[in-house]
């Protein structure tokens, strides 16, 4: 086969993955593009959006069993104030116990969540997770994941699946 021949044969080859790739990339509108650069190279991935992080999870512990947590593994809380639907921390007890808020609520669960995972529209129009209707709070002392430090403080008490 002749140079020429085989040079050919690679243009074409490479003109239709090129229009594959753009036909692709215009039909895919639901992907986020990240960018990461270093100082020799630039690498470009697609993500599809339709990738869901997990709203709830859960981690156990010897001392409390198993308890929820959000994706990052830090520890859910639920205060014994609170009525089904209804956030009872406000004011000053947000400050030791922010609400778990999302900016849209698209329930995602680990295993071994059997409850109903919803949400309520907080008083300054936040999203706040709630699990079997009881909102879903952080103790600001926890630092690390599987941090419980919270737990039995002030009427709140580790989340239970």
């Amino acid at each position: 086969m002749k140079t020429s021949t085989i040079w050919i044969i690679i243009i074409i080859v490479v003109l239709i993955g090129v229009v594959i790739w753009i036909s692709y990339g215009m039909t895919n509108n639901t992907s986020t593009n990240t960018t990461i650069n270093t100082s020799q190279t630039s690498v470009t991935t697609t993500v599809p959006s339709t990738i869901q992080v997990l709203t709830l999870n859960t981690a156990t512990s010897t001392k409390l069993g198993t308890y929820l947590v959000d994706p990052n593994g830090m520890t859910l809380y639920t205060f014994n104030k609170d009525t089904q639907g209804v956030s009872n921390c406000t004011g000053t007890c947000l400050i030791d116990w922010p609400p778990y808020v999302v900016s849209t609520f698209s329930p995602n669960v680990g295993n071994g969540i059997v409850g109903v995972v919803q949400s309520i529209t907080r008083t300054d129009g936040s999203i706040q997770v709630t699990y079997k209707g009881m909102p879903l709070y952080f103790w600001k002392n926890d630092i690390n994941p599987g941090d419980t430090t919270g737990n039995g403080v002030g009427g709140f008490s580790v989340a239970k699946p």
